[in-house]
């Protein structure tokens, strides 16, 4: 089955796209709830604090070690088809290790109320906006010809 590569620059961006919502999304509801409900947990809080704060350095440090370890390993030689799926797959654990890291602070602030985990919790969504896909990198990390970066 050939991939289209007219359609892999706007499915990374949807995907994107979802993953940063979700995000934005949760840190909503998350917010309001603890507005409304208050913290579920009881003291002391100050844990919350650094198990949000570690996951979020876990998840900014692996995420960008995983994609470029993961990009570095494409074969400029290998066939398009190769190459498109395994950048794709980089992509997605890039984002998802975002978001997973994303959540377990907006749990954090569920259960503690403290807003420095909701402020993790932001900057780790911050950090993702920074992770947004340009057409140019992706053209850049597949190692695509002329011919295939005017498909893209």
């Amino acid at each position: 089955m050939m991939f289209d590569s007219r359609k892999f620059y706007p499915q990374s961006l949807v995907f994107y796209l979802a993953c940063l919502s979700g995000m934005l999304i949760f840190a909503l509801v998350t917010y309001f709830l603890n507005q409304q409900n208050g913290a579920l947990g009881d003291p002391p809080f100050g844990i919350w604090i650094w198990i949000s704060a570690a996951f979020g350095l876990m998840g900014i440090l692996s995420s960008d070690f995983s994609f470029s370890w993961l990009s570095k390993r494409l074969d400029p030689h290998s066939s398009w088809d190769f190459r498109s799926r395994n950048l794709r797959i980089a992509l997605i654990i890039r984002y998802l290790l975002l978001q997973v890291s994303a959540t377990v602070a907006g749990v954090a602030f569920i259960i503690s109320g403290n807003m420095y985990t909701f402020l993790i919790m932001l900057g780790i969504i911050g950090f993702s906006l920074l992770r947004w896909p340009r057409r140019e990198q992706l053209i850049q990390q597949l190692h695509a010809s002329q011919d295939e970066s005017e498909l893209i």
